[in-house]
């Protein structure tokens, strides 16, 4: 299946998504003390900032920002002024290799949608609402910024996720648009701000390992 650019599909969008996230399943309160309960996202053109909320996430990467044109790709921690850069992902294992429509249909946050199941590169599938009246910038992120991976994974490059269910271990994600904001954004939102120290990301300081993903 040929996957398109984004860019050349619609046109671009500018304002604020905010998405609810609901951990549910065996063993889901332990992971669900650890991940955001919403999170945020301002977009302009192929820019983006996440903004989470809640959770041992909001205190450790509460923002992260991507700005392709300035080379930014980095989680910001506004407590210590610090700013982690992230190297860009260029992999193909967090591509689309297949998707199949199941005939669904609804409305989510006032937008039409319908169901698709996606199968990644790597074997894993999702069940994805998609709206084609907004989109969502193509990007290439980090390996370690999973949380808006998802967001990236339409086959064809057309439209915006607004509703998406994974699988993690025994437990299902369900992350879930609850309001669209159509409105202009400061571009200094993505830009790392005046003060903070930059030094390369390192998963050790989040608990993590040098090779996770």
């Amino acid at each position: 299946m040929m996957v398109l650019p984004f860019y050349c599909l619609a046109q671009s969008f500018e304002g604020s998504i905010r998405y609810s996230m609901q951990l549910k399943g065996n063993g889901s309160a332990e992971l669900a003390a650890v991940l955001p309960k919403e999170m945020k996202l301002k977009i302009k053109g192929d820019k983006i900032r996440t903004e989470i909320v809640g959770g041992m996430m909001e205190s450790m990467m509460g923002v992260m920002i991507s700005n392709p044109a300035k080379g930014v790709n980095c989680i910001l921690n506004n407590t210590i002024k610090m700013a982690y850069t992230l190297d860009v992902d260029t992999s193909s294992s967090d591509e689309p290799v297949g998707s199949q429509a199941t005939g669904k249909k609804e409305k989510i946050a006032g937008y039409k949608c319908e169901e698709l199941i996606i199968e990644m590169a790597n074997g894993e599938k999702s069940a994805v609402w998609i709206t084609n009246q907004l989109q969502f910038p193509k990007i290439k992120g980090s390996q370690q910024n999973g949380l808006t991976r998802f967001l990236s994974i339409i086959p064809g490059g057309s439209g915006m996720p607004m509703r998406v269910s994974q699988k993690i271990g025994d437990s299902e994600l369900m992350i879930e648009v609850i309001e669209v904001k159509k409105e202009r954004i400061n571009d200094q939102l993505f830009e790392i701000p005046e003060g903070f120290q930059t030094t390369p990301f390192n998963p050790s300081l989040f608990g993590g390992d040098e090779g996770d993903e």
